[in-house]
C-alpha cells in the first residue's frame, strides 16, 4: 500500500497554480501513481493514458455512455504534460 498523502499535498499545490483556487477535486489514480513514481523513481515511463478522450477507458455501451464526471480529466493531463516539461514523464 503506498502513502499518498505527499502525492495529494502536491496535486493539490498544482491545482491551485493551474486553477487558482481552493476546490481541488481530488484526482484519479492514474495521475496519482504518475507523480508517486516519478517521485520515487526520479523519472516513469507511461503508455496508453488518454485521459478520457477515447471509449476504451469507460466501455463502448452507446452515446450515453461518457467519461466518469467524478475524474478531473483535463487537470490530470496537465500535470502530466508539466511532468513530462519536467522530464520525470516519458510517453511511450
Amino acid at each position: 500500500v503506498a502513502d499518498t498523502y505527499e502525492v495529494m499535498c502536491e496535486l493539490s499545490e498544482r491545482w491551485k497554480e493551474i486553477y487558482h483556487n481552493d476546490k481541488f477535486h481530488k484526482p484519479g489514480t492514474g495521475i496519482q501513481t504518475i507523480l508517486y513514481y516519478s517521485n520515487l523513481y526520479g523519472k516513469v515511463y507511461i503508455h496508453n493514458f488518454d485521459w478520457g478522450k477515447t471509449n476504451h477507458y469507460w466501455g463502448v455501451k452507446g452515446p450515453e455512455d461518457v467519461p466518469s464526471p467524478y475524474h478531473t480529466w483535463e487537470f490530470e493531463e496537465q500535470v502530466a504534460e508539466d511532468l513530462v516539461a519536467e522530464k520525470k514523464v516519458v510517453v511511450l
